[in-house]
């Protein structure tokens, strides 16, 4: 691998976010001291924690920013595709990344390099059990895939809602649609080789916090001819 295929940075992003809706305080600025402190109990001891900026909505959120290694992908040896998960509940932000690497790792299977790049909680006040929740957290599982070469000139067939309990289930039935797709097959050959492009929209979850076991739901899927 040349060392122009893979480049590693350090910046400073926007981990995750923590929203809290009931919080005593006579303004504004009590409301968001309140939030930052109510807000260590999810985050790790060592996060960077600061209070977003007022939107003007009855919510005060709190983020998580610091540095990240975000290691460049080798586009001509690995694949991307982003795994949306929502409703994950958990005592902790450290939880709930547990149990979203853990789902993603059963979609994806045991090859994938998988790493977390946003998170975005909410505090049940209501919850006797785990505390916070996920309005979504996304995984990025990152594949040895090689990507062909596509053709281009072949117009891709756009599907939409495409569903398994796996990627690979997923692409799997992608490729049925596709090839009782009469005018794609028309356009692409009936024995030419297929590939699904999960690049553009990724799958989302449809989950539940408990088990590992999901049915995951692509839209915006392209499917192309390989040439």
């Amino acid at each position: 691998m040349k060392d122009e295929d893979m480049a590693i940075a350090e910046v400073n992003v926007t981990l995750a976010a923590l929203g809290f809706w009931h919080l005593a305080g006579a303004d504004r600025a009590e409301k968001e001291a309140v939030a930052l402190e109510r807000a260590r109990r999810c985050f790790p001891p060592e996060a960077s924690l600061e209070v977003a900026p007022d939107q003007g909505i009855p919510v005060v959120d709190v983020v998580e920013v610091g540095p990240t290694i975000l290691t460049e992908v080798n586009k001509d040896e690995e694949t991307v595709t982003v795994l949306a998960f929502s409703g994950l509940t958990g005592a902790g932000k450290k939880e709930i990344e547990q149990t979203a690497l853990r789902k993603a790792r059963a979609c994806v299977g045991e090859d994938a390099r998988l790493e977390m790049f946003y998170c975005v909680m909410y505090e049940n006040e209501d919850a006797d059990g785990p505390r916070y929740e996920t309005s979504w957290v996304n995984v990025a599982a990152v594949e040895p895939i090689r990507r062909p070469r596509l053709d281009e000139e072949v117009e891709p067939l756009l599907l939409m809602g495409v569903t398994g309990s796996t990627k690979k289930e997923v692409v799997r039935n992608a490729l049925i649609k596709a090839r009782a797709d009469e005018s794609f097959r028309r356009r692409a050959g009936a024995d030419t080789e297929l590939w699904v492009d999960f690049s553009e929209h990724g799958l989302q979850a449809r989950t539940s916090a408990a088990g590992s076991s999901d049915l995951y739901v692509a839209d915006g899927l392209k499917v192309w001819a390989v040439g």
